[in-house]
């Protein structure tokens, strides 16, 4: 089965099965895994579907969770493809985000692009009616 698409024109998931953080105005995404004991973030291109390997050495996630707020690292973890000195995963074994991350955290990945900083919106608003 196709995957299934928004609106907007991409999909409702990243490659990998993760929810997509948007960063900038569609310039590139985020997709999140986690749920396994560690954490992985992909940079995904604008239609959110083809990796992009950049040059940042981490990740930085800040997030909300009952009251607290707490900033994680995920260090560059490169895939076969990516060129060298160049990372499109990063990931971390943190426990602790994978926890707050499956409690629905709210917060924000931080990750510079080509030079520009990008600030992508961490909320887990599934269409569930409240």
């Amino acid at each position: 089965m196709p995957p299934m698409i928004e609106m907007d024109g991409h999909p409702e998931h990243g490659p990998h099965g993760g929810e997509l953080v948007e960063l900038g105005k569609e310039a590139f995404h985020i997709e999140m895994m986690h749920g396994t004991g560690a954490v992985a973030m992909y940079v995904l291109d604008g239609s959110a579907t083809q990796p992009v390997a950049i040059e940042a050495e981490k990740l930085t996630v800040s997030l909300k969770h009952d009251g607290k707020v707490k900033s994680f690292e995920l260090p560059a973890d490169p895939q076969g493809e990516d060129a060298a000195g160049k990372s499109s995963r990063f990931a971390s074994t943190n426990a602790e985000m994978d926890q707050w991350l499956e409690a629905e955290a709210e917060g924000a990945v931080i990750v510079q692009i080509e030079g520009k900083s990008y600030t992508g919106k961490i909320s887990h608003d599934h269409d569930h009616d409240h």
